[in-house]
């Protein structure tokens, strides 16, 4: 199970439980910067080193067989991993999410790459979080939840990557994730002859409908799961039913 930003495993807490209790074997992991993870803070935080950094962690436990779930920046850093993996891939289930170039970004994650400006809202403020908190959600959550996702994130050095993430967006040929976003865009018909799940949250202000008709394109026989009331924190939104219909995709498959 991979998060995205700005949260961290956390997020999973209720589909690592379920899914034990189905008797699989249920891994939730914090990128590095992210979570528990530790957070350095001369790391390159990017795409390239996130999948390597993945890499590294499925040899290490020497994971077979593996259903992929995926939310926000998870994404393209497990679909980095499934491309050249496909044969160590069993099922991909897709949240919310892109793995190829953007489209269109909002305006207000152009203010986090803006150097001094970007630091100050993200880093000092925690603007980006406490703003997820309240826009990426279509119903408020619980204040228990809240310090859940804030908890890894209490300093200026704890925000380091939540800073980096929008950073290594490419929206231009220049930047230094593109060829590795453009790499991955084009190796996605890899993995076309899987099982594949799109659960989508039809209320996400960033990653709206137009990337989930997108990923219809990219794979066509994929089974749809809208959330016409759900918003990017799909797995807060409607837990309930998006644990039932993981679960239901995984047993069926």
């Amino acid at each position: 199970m991979l998060h995205g930003n700005p949260t961290w495993s956390f997020m999973y807490r209720g589909l690592v439980a379920k899914a034990a209790a189905s008797g699989c074997r249920a891994i939730a992991l914090d990128n590095l910067g992210s979570g528990l993870s530790d957070k350095p803070q001369d790391w390159q935080y990017t795409l390239e080193k996130h999948i390597a950094n993945l890499e590294q962690f499925v040899a290490s436990l020497n994971l077979k067989d593996i259903t992929l779930v995926m939310h926000d920046w998870g994404g393209p850093i497990g679909m980095g991993y499934a491309v050249r993996h496909p044969g160590n891939i069993r099922r991909l289930i897709l949240m919310n999410t892109a793995a190829y170039l953007p489209r269109d970004v909002p305006r207000r994650i152009y203010l986090c790459r803006i150097p001094w400006l970007g630091s100050f809202l993200v880093r000092r403020l925690n603007l980006l979080m406490k703003t997820a908190l309240r826009k990426a959600v279509s119903k408020p959550l619980s204040q228990d939840v809240i310090d859940g996702y804030c908890f890894p994130y209490q300093n200026w050095n704890d925000r380091i990557a939540l800073l980096k993430y929008p950073q290594d967006i490419p929206l231009s040929k220049g930047h230094s994730s593109y060829v590795a976003f453009k790499k991955l865009e084009d190796s996605l018909g890899l993995l076309s002859d899987k099982p594949i799940a799109l659960l989508w949250g039809e209320r996400d202000f960033c990653l709206h409908t137009g990337y989930l008709e997108l990923w219809r394109r990219i794979y066509p026989d994929a089974k749809v799961f809208r959330y016409p009331d759900a918003s990017h924190f799909l797995l807060e939104d409607k837990a309930s039913d998006v644990l039932e219909t993981i679960m239901d995709f995984i047993s069926n498959t």
